[in-house]
């Protein structure tokens, strides 16, 4: 997004009597985060893979596109550009030395961190991060996604209108990484189900925890007091006002749509003066009143009262400006002076609202706004999102658990933090923040009210086998990730851990009998450590990305997190440390195949062609399992470094050997990964026609 062969991105200032940030967030366009990491598109390359095998938060413009006027304007980038690193150095150092309004904090007593060690179930060294004094330079050497593994969970149903509930403890030692819990509608791949893919909403709802981000965003959300009962306000900029030098500023207020439309109204005229949107009327501008009537004025195919093609043209609001010191010509901070991410959240609402083209599948016309398509399917329109910080000087989420909630209903979206009743009587508190339907169109989208949005359909590809879902419905999910744009700039770090003590649902309607509304709990803390993954996996995919931006092995139970309770951890760590030496297994069956733990009868594993399911092998451990196929089984030894009949277990005359898989692994079956872990291959095929064996007496 940053350059073309026709446009340049202007960094800096325009002359004093104009200041145009770029639109950002609230809405603005993002490349969908399916990222692979949603759903199963290993059937096909999905083509809004991120690089970073992270959320898709693309490089977070902050200026307007505008199109290249003169050469002062190259070497205006060159200079800002370099001033533009500098920032990013400063504001990574401030947001650690921000103390926050000098008020209480009921978490500060209970800071856990001190003293736990997340490495020491798995029998590795303590791993401590380097002190630094406040006020000291970094000196740690900045690093980028490509130095680290980390981690997604998803959850193997998909869920309608109700009460999301995580309660979870993020990124314990505080690192520049992003950890997301969320719910997002997963897109059927275009390769399997192109049909369901013209109509595909972008339906996600995010609580994020990125402690050093240098992306400021357009909404501020402030609360004072112990949540769940804190008094929150959200502050905005003044985008509906002609004086262009206060407009970065904040003033108390939501960005309705109709804000927004209001706002891109003086946007215009302000470009107009400065020689840019040349092919817009003033009279056109005068027009532009409603959400409706923006809706009517964008279409890629032109026509009378047209004046965008594609909502990638909106001038839409800029962000908030916090300034530092009498540096009064660029923002530095994310929030005012005196607040820190720490003590922050963010939220976010991605959808797609409609429009005034439509799409057909499978019977069903949606319709949507145009937008510059990133591949030959993607044609669900244009995204915008709610982005924006919550602030609140009595919370710090990375040092306590806390329970976040998301109300997911036709009605709009809210979220709350420590409601009642184990996130779900959010009845007696006020939210955090609210986004009515009635001020956002674009929730319209959300849900089982989608277009097609109770169509179900089932992947074909990965871990899902059996699993039917609802076009319009969502899953759980869970993950860590790199992204210096979002996150912040990474230093050298061993690792950090973030830890999901409950994940919960509950239908809007109680009495609801549709399958993808009824109750669901998984409490981590009730788990046994010892023997986690045959209970998870029932309701628990893990992501594996080859490449190396998450890793199965990067989420397992420990038996005390910061509170000295089990709780499910995922971790971020470096590539080729913490994972050289462990290995995970890959089920990948000619046919339907499963694989049972000896003695316990526990299932590990199962898969039908072409699914496949991931398992990890616990560190340390040789497990002894049983494949079984058409309800034939050899016995095996899984290890780190491969797998072997166990003699006597074969289904062969004399148990030496097996009739539809290997006898042992070679290199053929093991594979490095990028984060120093082994990927071995577990592919039993079909038995012999002519099975079994003639003089075979059974097991």
């Amino acid at each position: 997004h940053f350059f073309d062969h026709s446009h340049f991105l202007l960094f800096s200032v325009p002359p004093p009597s104009l200041r145009i940030p770029k639109p950002y967030p609230e809405e603005t366009p993002r490349t969908p985060k399916s990222r692979a990491m949603y759903g199963s598109t290993e059937g096909g390359a999905d083509p809004a893979r991120s690089e970073s095998g992270g959320s898709l938060h693309p490089a977070h413009e902050r200026w307007w596109t505008v199109p290249m006027a003169t050469t002062a304007g190259v070497v205006l980038v060159v200079l800002v550009g370099i001033l533009s690193l500098m920032i990013v150095a400063s504001t990574t150092a401030d947001v650690e030395q921000s103390g926050g309004t000098p008020m209480p904090d009921p978490d500060a007593a209970d800071d856990y961190t001190k003293d736990y060690n997340p490495s020491a179930d798995e029998g590795e060294e303590p791993l401590r991060p380097t002190p630094v004094a406040p006020g000291a330079p970094e000196t740690r050497r900045t690093m980028t996604h490509d130095d680290f593994t980390g981690n997604q969970v998803d959850s193997r149903r998909s869920f309608g209108y109700g009460y999301y509930v995580f309660e979870a403890l993020p990124n314990y030692r505080r690192e520049a990484v992003v950890t997301g819990f969320f719910t997002f509608s997963p897109r059927p791949p275009p390769n399997e189900w192109p049909k369901l893919t013209y109509i595909w909403r972008w339906s996600e709802i995010d609580w994020e925890f990125v402690p050093f981000t240098t992306s400021p965003q357009r909404e501020h959300v402030r609360c004072r007091g112990p949540f769940p009962k804190a008094k929150c306000e959200t502050y905005r900029t003044d985008g509906e006002n002609g004086n262009w030098t206060k407009r970065p500023l904040e003033i108390k207020g939501h960005y309705t749509n109709q804000v927004v439309v209001n706002s891109m109204r003086q946007n215009l005229y302000a470009a107009k003066y400065w020689g840019y949107f040349s092919q817009i009327t003033p009279e056109q501008i005068e027009s532009l009143t409603s959400w409706d009537a923006l809706i009517k004025a964008t279409d890629e195919n032109g026509g009378p009262g047209v004046m965008f093609h594609y909502g990638e043209e909106w001038p839409l609001p800029g962000a908030l400006c916090y300034k530092k010191g009498n540096k009064d010509w660029i923002c530095l901070q994310m929030l005012p002076a005196g607040q820190s991410m720490i003590n922050s959240v963010a939220i976010n609402v991605f959808r797609m609202p409609y429009g005034r083209r439509t799409v057909e599948g499978r019977g069903v016309k949606a319709p949507f706004i145009p937008h510059k398509k990133g591949d030959g399917f993607d044609v669900s329109g244009f995204a915008m999102t709610n982005e924006q910080f919550v602030y609140n000087p009595w919370y710090n989420p990375y040092t306590a658990y806390h329970t976040y909630t998301i109300r997911m209903a036709k009605s709009g979206i809210s979220f709350y933090i420590d409601a009642p009743g184990g996130g779900f009587d959010v009845d007696a508190v006020t939210p955090v923040q609210h986004f009515p339907a009635s001020d956002y169109p674009g929730m319209q989208s959300i849900g089982p009210q989608m277009p097609g949005g109770e169509i179900e359909w089932f992947p074909r590809y990965g871990s899902y086998i059996g699993q039917n879902w609802s076009l319009g419905c969502s899953q759980f999910m869970m993950n860590m990730w790199v992204d210096k744009g979002w996150g912040g700039v990474p230093r050298d770090f061993h690792s950090t851990s973030s830890f999901v003590r409950r994940v919960a649902f509950r239908p809007i309607n109680p009495t609801t009998t549709k399958k993808y509304e009824q109750p669901f709990e998984m409490d981590f803390s009730k788990l046994d450590p010892n023997r986690w993954w045959p209970t998870f996996r029932k309701s628990w995919v893990l992501e594996q990305d080859d490449a190396g931006s998450k890793s199965v092995l990067n989420v397992f139970m420990t038996k005390k997190s910061p509170d000295g309770k089990p709780a499910l951890e995922l971790r971020l760590c470096r590539r080729k440390m913490h994972l050289v030496g462990r290995a995970f297994y890959q089920l990948i069956p000619a046919g339907y195949a499963q694989v049972f733990e000896m003695g316990t009868g526990d299932l590990w594993a199962e898969a039908n062609v072409p699914n496949y399911e991931y398992f990890p092998l616990p560190k340390g451990v040789t497990l002894k399992v049983w494949v079984v196929v058409r309800g034939r089984r050899c016995g095996y030894t899984l290890r780190n470094t491969g797998f072997e009949v166990i003699n006597g277990t074969g289904d062969n005359p004399g148990g030496a050997t097996c009739s539809f898989m290997s006898t042992k692994s070679d290199g053929a079956y093991v594979f490095k990964m990028a984060s120093g872990a082994s990927k071995i291959l577990l592919p039993p095929g079909l038995p012999p026609p002519s099975w079994p064996p003639q003089n075979f007496h059974g097991f």
